[in-house]
């Protein structure tokens, strides 16, 4: 089966769309927004000009900031690059950064810590 679930672009509104075609994106004019360490080549295939690279392993859940950080550096210059899960503290942006991130995808710390907010801010304007 040629499946992965990507999250898809598409005219300025954010859908979640399980594609099982990737060519198929393409020709609906559909840009990728999320990979998984696991789906990296298939969605590169695509020709993205933003990719998100989700820490969370889909098969197991689990949250690996080292994998996120590989994928990372493999994503070509000419895209967007998102960090999506496991961002916790001022360090994380400041390594993604170094990597080549543009962006990042935050929702667990700040529901539990809306003030680190300021934190992750300050951490992003001093390391752009």
């Amino acid at each position: 089966m040629e499946g992965i679930p990507i999250a898809f672009k598409r005219r300025g509104n954010l859908t979640k769309d399980y594609i099982y075609k990737p060519s198929a994106a393409k020709r609906r004019g559909l840009e990728v927004l999320e990979v998984h360490e696991d789906d990296f080549e298939k969605a590169l295939a695509l020709e993205p000009s933003i990719i998100g690279i989700n820490a969370r392993s889909l098969k197991t859940l689990e949250v690996s900031l080292e994998n996120a950080a590989r994928v990372l550096e493999k994503v070509p210059k000419r895209c967007i690059r998102i960090v999506e899960s496991g961002i916790k503290s001022s360090r994380d942006i400041q390594m993604f950064m170094k990597k080549g991130a543009n962006a990042f995808l935050i929702g667990t710390t700040l529901m539990r810590d809306p003030l680190s907010l300021f934190e992750f801010a300050n951490a992003y304007r001093y390391s752009a």
